[in-house]
C-alpha cells in the first residue's frame, strides 16, 4: 500500500502550521485529532499510534511492539474475563 499524501491534503482537518509543529514533535494530537488524519489519510488510526511509538523506519521494532501489544491485550482479555467486580469484596455501603 503506498499514500500519495501532501501536507495539503490534511487541510480539512488541520492547518499546515499545526501538522508541521505534529511532525517535528512540538505538539501531541489528541485522539480526536489522531482519528480525523487517519480518516484523511485512509489509514486506521492504531497505524499512526504504531508508528509513533514504534518508529516509521525500523520493522523489526515495528514487529516487536506489534507483537508486544497483541500480547497484552490478550492478557486484558484474560483478566477480564477471570475478574468479577460484582463480588462481595466492596462494601456494601460504598456501592
Amino acid at each position: 500500500m503506498t499514500l500519495r499524501l501532501k501536507r495539503v491534503d490534511l487541510a480539512a482537518v488541520a492547518n499546515d502550521q499545526y501538522v508541521g509543529s505534529l511532525q517535528i514533535g512540538l505538539k501531541s494530537p489528541t485522539l480526536n485529532m489522531v482519528e480525523k488524519l487517519a480518516y484523511v489519510m485512509q489509514v486506521h488510526p492504531l497505524t499512526l499510534l504504531v508508528l509513533t511509538y514504534g518508529g516509521s523506519s525500523d520493522d523489526d521494532a515495528t514487529e516487536k511492539l506489534l507483537v508486544q501489544v497483541h500480547s497484552q491485550i490478550l492478557a486484558l482479555k484474560d483478566f477480564n474475563h477471570q475478574s468479577d467486580f460484582s463480588d462481595s469484596r466492596v462494601p456494601e455501603n460504598e456501592t
